[in-house]
């Protein structure tokens, strides 16, 4: 057993390898590693974003400040389902909230432009 001859003072192969000392690595810019800066922006800003179509649904009703329950309810899923396309969604368009879901499809044109709620 490896922690036996540890212990013992018997350090194998497998011992040495294992406690080696950190060693660092050398900084390198992302050009040494063969990438560019273009290659490094979100993906929405070079390609089309495809949402399913249950994704698209989903888009719609959270334009419409409806909770993840009542649009569940709406589409006849169960709320940690809705959470998931919510969760796509976001990956997807590259935003974080709600809000900025809902401008990133409007300018896209996946969805109609809403008005201002009051």
């Amino acid at each position: 057993m490896l922690a036996n001859r540890v212990l013992d003072g018997d350090r194998g192969k497998t011992a040495d390898r294992r406690y080696q000392p950190f060693r660092p690595m050398p900084s390198r810019s992302a050009e040494s590693y063969g990438h560019s800066i273009i290659a490094m922006q979100p993906k929405t800003s070079r390609t089309t974003v495809r949402l399913t179509a249950t994704e698209t649904r989903v888009l719609q009703l959270l334009a419409t400040y409806r909770t993840l329950g009542a649009i569940g309810d709406e589409l006849g899923i169960a709320r940690p389902t809705v959470k998931t396309h919510v969760q796509h969604i976001y990956k997807k368009l590259g935003v974080n909230t709600r809000a900025g879901a809902v401008q990133r499809a409007e300018r896209a044109g996946l969805i109609p432009a809403q008005e201002e709620q009051p």
